[in-house]
């Protein structure tokens, strides 16, 4: 059950697609409207979860605005503590649209708590999002500690934040930056 995740990225690839056009059935009749988040799919019948990929990568988003929310409001935290926790959560901000947004594109983009409840989403640009991950990773590797600085195993560094960011400079097409990085 763990690996369906997996195989339905896989429909996205030659890997998981018949190669001949004559089949017919599966996932190349009406593609477009087969993988979608709304498409009734999170069930798993059908084999695809791109459900859980739309929800999980909400979620991530969810829990770090939580923290870019409320921060600043942590009594006794110096600027630099304050800036690293601000990182960290940039990061997985980051990391949730970075894959949110090249599965499916343009999408919402929240990137603070709600304060009443909203029903009007609408989409940004791929290209739009991904400027603004440039940008907050470029913040992050300022202000997260590298490895050798950082207390404790699993916490994000700032070298996971220099490998998202190559990668996000390769999508928005500043290869030198990539490269450089």
């Amino acid at each position: 059950w763990n690996n369906v995740g997996l195989a339905t990225n896989y429909y996205l690839t030659d890997v998981g697609m018949y190669a001949k056009t004559d089949m017919g059935g599966g996932f190349q009749d009406n593609f477009d409207a087969k993988l979608t988040p709304t498409s009734g799919m999170g069930t798993g019948g059908d084999g695809n979860y791109m459900q859980r990929f739309w929800n999980e990568g909400y979620n991530i988003v969810k829990y770090a605005n939580s923290v870019l929310s409320y921060v600043d409001k942590v009594e006794g935290l110096d600027e630099a503590t304050q800036n690293a926790y601000k990182g960290r959560a940039l990061f997985h901000q980051s990391y949730a649209y970075y894959n949110l947004a090249l599965q499916f594109g343009d999408i919402p983009l929240v990137t603070k708590l709600p304060e009443v409840p909203k029903q009007n989403y609408t989409s940004t640009s791929k290209a739009a999002i991904f400027q603004m991950l440039q940008e907050n990773l470029e913040f992050a590797i300022k202000w997260v500690p590298t490895k050798a600085n950082t207390p404790y195993l699993g916490m994000i560094t700032k070298e996971a934040c220099l490998h998202l960011l190559t990668k996000v400079y390769l999508v928005n097409g500043e290869y030198a930056k990539a490269e450089q990085t």
